[in-house]
């Protein structure tokens, strides 16, 4: 097998080491779990570089069931999309006003990017937190500089980047960063 660099898009790269490892996924003795196994085998064969066995632990991890991916309105790296568009509609009447009511211990709190102490609170967080590897040997590092670029795209609006910390120690137990776009 050739060295490579991983693709960004998940599918094609799960699409390219079919193809590599010529799987067909139309053949009647396909089976997925089978394709896991193998990717599996690959990614721990120490007679092949490092980016490959890498990749091919990227897509089993891709490939598993997850508890709770698996039931949130997103499309799956395995999964085709059947219908485009919106997933549910919503009239601008039936849309709250008011923020949804959290569990005792938690309340919903706005947090300010252009405050150096606020932003690395929440650059803190999302390297604790948000993505790291099964094994904890990879995780992602947010650098206010890059977070703020990500974040106050023209027009972006404050409103839209809040968190959900705990009412005892104040801590941030959740983040989101809305960011308009116009498509």
């Amino acid at each position: 097998m050739e060295p490579t660099t991983a693709p960004i898009d998940p599918s094609f790269d799960l699409k390219a080491a079919m193809e590599a490892l010529q799987i067909d996924p139309k053949d009647p003795n396909f089976s997925e779990e089978e394709m896991i196994n193998m990717f599996t085998g690959i990614s721990r064969d120490q007679k092949i570089g490092f980016q490959d066995r890498e990749r091919f632990a990227n897509l089993v991890s891709l490939l598993k069931t997850h508890k709770f991916w698996d039931n949130q309105a997103i499309v799956l790296p395995r999964q085709q999309i059947k219908k485009e568009g919106p997933i549910k509609q919503f009239k601008k009447e039936e849309i709250s006003d008011e923020p949804t009511t959290l569990p005792a211990g938690f309340k919903w709190a706005n947090y300010d990017v252009t405050d150096d102490k606020e932003c690395q609170e929440v650059c803190d967080f999302l390297t604790r937190f948000y993505v790291e590897d099964d094994e904890g040997s990879f995780r992602l590092i947010y650098p206010m500089d890059k977070f703020r670029w990500g974040v106050q795209t023209p027009g972006f609006i404050k409103d839209l980047h809040f968190c959900v910390r705990s009412e005892s120690n104040n801590k941030i137990m959740a983040t989101i960063a809305g960011v308009p776009k116009k498509v």
